[in-house]
């Protein structure tokens, strides 16, 4: 049975959590509260708590206003001289535009339907929009943040043994969305007969040490250069090439064969802020057969996290300590290094 689009109340009754018609989404709203909910065309002009539960604004009917009101924050027997940021404190303004009452000529009345309905659509596209657009729509309409799939981790151990492959001008490096599940895929062309014994191991590990939640979604017949360009989310590849499919595969490293490689696309948003939206992962399919015949699971495990790592946007380090290092000198787990940049990597913000 197909659950339709809508707002469904959480196990604790405290919140609704928005479903898309297809997945539980992370946006989720207050249960009680009288704030309208997004995309209802019945929303009636009035004074909405916003998320906090000490301010109200003005919604006139149509979209929401500049007015807002501290009642609460006056309630409770706060100081009412002044706000948050050492500004006025908002007050209540008497000559909002609130609805009027009197005669109302029909081709009026058709016009605010309309003008109801447009507002609707922009109430549900903000209610969902990412960047500060949307962020700022949620918190006067106490539609929440998104919330992160897993828990932040914290490493246990302190390092600064990490580097990113891209990052910004304040060195923030670019991120996967830690409120959406991290899709991933297999094309198993070419790929020895235990593939998935270590892929699925060293995709477990990548989480673990990031935070990010990663869903397996099968088996298909994409290639690494389905990966290299678009907009859209797609879950990371992990396919098994040859050096004519992926040139980089082809190429030598302190004197010996590439055995993988591995990346993000990267976009930018509206706003100016990077993101990763999708991946892919191209194993040697004859190292990795080299490596199967031998029974080499761990050292077959160690270099798809190490490849993982790349896609979630750690770059080479120099300390051979770390997994991240350049070469293969037999490290099979994650390095100190290597857990506190995951960690890092994990800890983006949710658009």
């Amino acid at each position: 049975m197909t659950t339709p689009p809508g707002w469904y109340p959480t196990p604790d009754g405290v919140a609704e959590r928005w479903h898309d018609g297809t997945r539980w989404t992370g946006v989720t709203r207050p249960g009680q509260g009288g704030r309208p909910a997004p995309g209802t065309l019945t929303a009636p002009a009035g004074w909405y708590a916003t998320p906090g539960g000490d301010q109200e604004r003005w919604f006139d009917g149509e979209r929401w206003t500049k007015y807002a009101n501290d009642r609460m924050r006056l309630a409770a027997g706060h100081d009412t001289t002044g706000g948050g940021r050492g500004s006025r404190r908002p007050r209540r303004q008497r000559n909002a535009a609130r609805p009027r009452r009197g005669r109302v000529f029909k081709r009026v009345v058709i016009v605010a339907v309309i003008l109801a309905l447009v507002a609707a659509g922009a109430v549900a596209v903000l209610a969902f929009a990412p960047g500060d657009a949307g962020h700022a729509f949620r918190q006067v309409t106490g539609i929440r943040q998104p919330q992160r799939v897993l828990a932040e981790v914290t490493p246990a151990v302190a390092s600064n043994d990490y580097r990113f492959l891209a990052e910004d001008d304040a060195g923030a490096p670019t991120r996967y969305d830690p409120c959406r599940t991290i899709g991933y895929v297999i094309n198993p062309d070419g790929a020895p007969a235990n593939y998935e014994q270590f892929i699925h191991s060293a995709v477990a590990a990548a989480q673990t040490a990031s935070g990010l939640q990663f869903q397996y979604g099968g088996l298909v017949a994409d290639t690494w250069e389905s990966r290299r360009s678009g907009q859209d989310e797609r879950p990371v590849l992990i396919t098994f090439a040859t050096a004519a499919q992926v040139r980089q595969l082809g190429e030598r490293e302190f004197d010996k064969d590439v055995a993988g490689v591995g990346g993000s696309l990267e976009v930018i948003e509206p706003d100016g802020d990077t993101r990763y939206v999708t991946g892919a992962i191209a194993l040697s399919g004859r190292a990795f057969a080299a490596m199967s015949a031998a029974g080499r699971v761990d050292e077959e495990r160690a270099i798809v996290m190490h490849e993982l790592g790349h896609v979630l946007g750690l770059d080479h380090v120099a300390s051979p300590d770390e997994l991240m290092f350049a070469d293969n000198v037999g490290k099979k787990s994650y390095g100190a290094g290597d857990l506190a940049g995951l960690a890092v990597a994990g800890a983006g913000t949710c658009r």
